[in-house]
């Protein structure tokens, strides 16, 4: 449903105004009907033939307002409501009515002083406290905007719409407990509502319910076939659960409903690359470069669309994390092997190691917002392209992927000064180690472990364990050596820069870690490295096997099972005593 149709639906839901003529009262109601079955010129023409009778009626001029504003005419809609406004000051429906018009119309101050004169009038109208919400969030006053989702639930927990908006507010807010209790408030009421399942899904679904979240969600969808929010949400729910067929199929018919849908096309492509489907996968994940979220990056170069390089300066340039940049300047030698001259673009933590490793070609160290006026510095790109939109032309197929030994470089006197760090450890395996991965948005609950669930791996002998973990880990590791006597090497001034981080990981016997990206910095040195793999991974660690198709040095370990971290550790356990007792490292 569009803005301006929800808009207007509930707007034609409120109470009308009473006037003292019982045959216009009977007129209005035709009209209404008529409006109601989608009869606008009927209904147009019955408030025409009332008006001429009773030039004050305003519910008739409201109504008139109501349908053209349904009808896409916006001006004449404000022009109807405001003489309901001028003809009932005290009623609040009118200035609802209008606020709806201003907020359509771009005029946020007017569409706020209605909403906020309609409660005046009446402090227990839901719609006008959730349509001033949905206005302070457009504006990003997120708090207020919250603060009147709130309300209109209190005032109707039973109206689905409000609940599905107010629960993602407190989802953002990391507010889980308020907002279960709200969806499962409308769920009670609304059992026929999508709406409520989609509300209730969606908090199984951040609570790490996947199974329970797509029950509801496949329930909102039933309801609501042509509702593409519910197949989307339905698809992540199956792809939390590793059921990626049944994810695509919810995909596909997301895309059926909404074929230009960017979050289904985005959620496609995850698991056709998941799948290792590459050729097919890629296309769908240019979505990306149009998302909110992304950096608008204008290079004046085209794209770069797999033209012969012979002759040609290229630019790749940096999008995402540190671990993408890491990840797709996999593709970067042969892109240099192949061009004139290539500059290359990319974070600044990374800039040492890309230019000691990739010395042919110029490197900028900047972030993805700052002007572009730095490009003026180097050789004039004839091409440009997004670092990760190099594979749509060069790895379409598993068999594109080099078997590489490591393309990037630490610095070899700084790992040979730490070596001798670690040496002063005594003797034993030197394993770095990283046991926390991501954020609240991609999933840091499914991907981290704790020091606690780890120690069958952290107390064996002959293993000296270092810190690689990039937040800060005191407290962690305190209230370990406490417990347990265990303690990790932590040595700050490592992670600190990331070209000393490098040189670490380059002198370390063995990097052990959850999926993050110290593990794409051990398999792009080309450094063995042990991935404690969720059971449903994000797409770049394939849905089954050992290897990690970008990183030959790289071995999973997955889970068997949703959320089972203890045979994960089994393993890892067992494997890494072999390891020490072979007396590699010692």
């Amino acid at each position: 449903m569009s803005a301006l149709t929800h808009l207007f639906a509930r707007l034609a839901r409120g109470r009308r105004k009473p006037v003292s003529a019982a045959e216009a009262d009977a007129m209005l109601r035709e009209a209404e009907e008529a409006a109601a079955r989608g009869d606008s010129d009927a209904a147009r023409g019955i408030c025409a033939t009332i008006l001429a009778r009773f030039p004050r009626h305003a519910a008739s001029q409201h109504l008139l307002g109501v349908i053209h504003g349904r009808d896409g005419d916006l001006v004449r809609a404000r022009a109807h409501i405001a003489q309901a406004v001028a003809l009932a000051p005290d009623w609040p429906d009118a200035h609802l009515g209008h606020g709806n018009i201003q907020q359509l119309l771009g005029d946020a101050p007017r569409a706020e002083a209605s909403y906020r004169r309609a409660l005046e009038l009446d402090p227990g109208a839901a719609p006008a406290h959730y349509n001033l919400a949905v206005l302070l969030e457009r504006a990003g006053r997120t708090e207020e905007a919250l603060q009147s989702l709130r309300r209109a639930h209190e005032l109707d927990p039973g109206r689905a719409e409000v609940t599905w908006d107010l629960v993602r507010r407190l989802l953002d807010a990391g507010e889980l407990v308020a907002a279960r209790s709200a969806a499962e408030r409308t769920l009670a009421r609304s059992t026929g509502s999508a709406a409520a399942h989609k509300a209730s899904g969606l908090v199984h679904l951040i609570r790490h319910e996947p199974q329970l979240a797509l029950e509801r969600f496949e329930g909102a969808a039933a309801l609501a076939p042509d509702d593409a929010e519910a197949w989307l949400h339905a698809g992540i729910a199956a792809q939390e659960l590793a059921r990626l067929d049944d994810a695509l199929a919810a995909y596909e018919r997301a895309l059926q409903i909404r074929p230009d849908y960017p979050q289904a096309l985005w959620r496609r492509s995850l698991v056709r690359l998941l799948k290792g489907e590459f050729e097919r996968g890629w296309p769908d994940y240019e979505v990306r470069l149009v998302s909110d979220g992304s950096p608008r990056r204008r290079f004046l170069q085209p794209r770069w669309q797999g033209e012969p390089l012979a002759g040609r300066t290229l630019l790749v340039h940096a999008e995402q994390g540190l671990g993408d940049e890491i990840m797709f300047a996999s593709c970067l030698p042969e892109l240099i092997a192949e061009a004139r001259h290539c500059v290359i673009d990319c974070h600044p933590k990374l800039a040492a190691i890309f230019q000691r490793s990739f010395p042919a070609a110029s490197v900028h160290g900047g972030v993805q917002s700052e002007d572009i006026s730095w490009l003026g510095a180097y050789p004039a790109p004839d091409y440009q392209i997004p670092a990760g939109s190099v594979p749509l032309i060069r790895r379409n197929q598993a068999g594109e992927f080099p078997r590489h030994a490591g393309y990037l470089r630490a610095d070899p006197l700084k790992v040979a000064a730490w070596k001798a760090r670690l040496g002063s450890l005594g003797r034993g395996l030197k394993v770095g180690i990283s046991w926390r991965g991501g954020t609240p948005l991609s999933r840091a609950q499914l991907r981290s472990l704790t020091l606690e669930q780890l120690l069958p791996v952290l107390r064996l002998a002959g293993v000296r364990f270092i810190d690689l973990q990039y937040t800060d880990t005191a407290g962690e590791r305190a209230a370990l050596e406490e417990r347990s006597g265990v303690t990790i090497a932590h040595w700050p001034e490592a992670l600190a820069d990331y070209d000393e981080t490098a040189a670490l990981v380059g002198a370390l016997d063995l990097t052990l870690s959850v999926c993050t990206a110290v593990v794409h910095l051990a398999g792009a040195l080309g450094k063995e490295a042990w991935v404690m793999t969720p059971f449903s991974p994000e797409w770049r660690y394939g849905q089954a096997g050992e290897r990690m198709i970008w990183y030959p040095s790289v071995t999973l370990v997955r889970q068997p099972r949703y959320g089972e971290w203890a045979p994960v550790i089994a393993v890892i356990e067992r494997r890494l005593a072999q390891r020490a007792a072979g007396g590699a490292g010692a």
